[in-house]
C-alpha cells in the first residue's frame, strides 16, 4: 500500500492518472487547492473520503500531510529479465536500467528519478523512499513502468527502470 501525503503530491498523483484506491480529506479542510483534488479525483473515478484528522494522521502514519492523503492502488511486479527485455527491445539505442538500495532521502531518490526520466527512461521500484509520496512528487510525477522484486536483488532497496 503506498500511500501519498500532502497536497501537492496527491494532485500530481491525480493528474499524472496514477491508479489510486482512495483519496482521504481531513473534515473541515476546505479551499481551493482541496476542491481542485475533490474535482480530479471525482474526474478519474477515484473514491474520496472524509475522515476526522485524527484518522488521516494514523492512515498517513504522520501528522504532515497538509490534511490530504491517497493510497496507490497495488500494481504486480515484473520479473527482471523482463524488465531488461523491455530496456533492451529497441535495437537502435542501449537500454537504461538503474539499480538503487538503501536509497532513503526522498529529495535524493526525486533528483535520481529526474535525472532518468531526462535521459529517457521511466521508473518504479519497491523500498526504500519509495517512488510515490514525496519522492513521487519531487520528481515531477510517476511512470507507469514496471518494477521487479527479485531475490538477486539483495535488501530492500529500489529498482529503477527505463527505456
Amino acid at each position: 500500500m503506498d500511500k501519498i501525503t500532502g497536497i501537492h503530491a496527491v494532485r500530481e498523483a491525480l493528474e499524472a492518472g496514477r491508479p489510486l484506491e482512495h483519496v482521504l480529506i481531513a473534515k473541515g479542510r476546505q479551499d481551493t487547492r482541496v476542491e481542485e483534488i475533490v474535482q480530479l479525483a471525482r474526474r478519474n473515478g477515484v473514491p474520496v473520503r472524509f475522515e476526522e484528522r485524527s484518522q488521516v494522521d494514523r492512515s498517513a502514519g504522520s501528522r504532515d500531510h497538509q490534511g490530504v492523503m491517497a493510497v496507490g492502488a497495488a500494481r504486480a511486479a515484473t520479473s527482471l529479465e523482463d524488465i531488461v527485455a523491455s530496456a533492451n527491445k529497441n535495437l537502435k539505442q542501449a537500454g537504461l536500467i538503474v539499480l538503487l538500495d538503501g536509497v532513503e532521502d526522498p529529495h535524493n531518490l526525486g533528483a535520481v528519478i529526474r535525472t532518468a526520466l531526462a535521459a529517457g527512461g521511466g521508473i518504479d521500484g519497491h523500498g526504500g523512499a519509495g517512488v510515490g509520496g514525496s519522492a513521487g512528487a519531487f520528481a515531477g510525477g510517476e511512470s507507469d513502468e514496471p518494477g521487479a522484486r527479485d531475490g538477486r536483488v539483495e535488501g530492500d532497496g529500489l529498482l529503477a527502470c527505463g527505456t
